[in-house]
């Protein structure tokens, strides 16, 4: 039964501190962490502005496709993949396709 008063008790206590932050005006916005900011590694980004076309799309790129870019071409273990890697990001993105786009149907 002490069990039972206790849940109900931290039950009751959690809906006062809601209805307090409700009354504050405070908005989800509010709570919501800001996003990272994406590091763009600099090799990427001086291949990118060398080529016009593909520094246009890459600019034109929301968050979420730069950021698979970044993580594919950042997540490479040796040199030689990252060139790789680079260069094939630079094809795509000439094109306008996102990183995980070619998977859509």
């Amino acid at each position: 039964m002490k069990a039972t008063r206790f849940r109900r008790s931290a039950f009751t206590d959690l809906v006062k501190q809601a209805v307090k932050v409700n009354q504050s005006g405070a908005k989800l916005g509010d709570a919501r962490p800001p996003r990272k900011t994406l590091v763009v590694p600099s090799d990427l980004e001086n291949c990118l502005k060398k080529d016009e076309q593909a520094w246009g799309h890459w600019e034109k790129f929301n968050y979420t496709h730069k950021k698979e870019y970044v993580e594919w071409i950042t997540d490479a273990k040796q040199d030689e993949t990252r060139k790789r890697r680079i260069a094939q990001a630079l094809e795509m993105i000439r094109e306008g396709v996102g990183k995980e786009d070619k998977h859509k149907v």
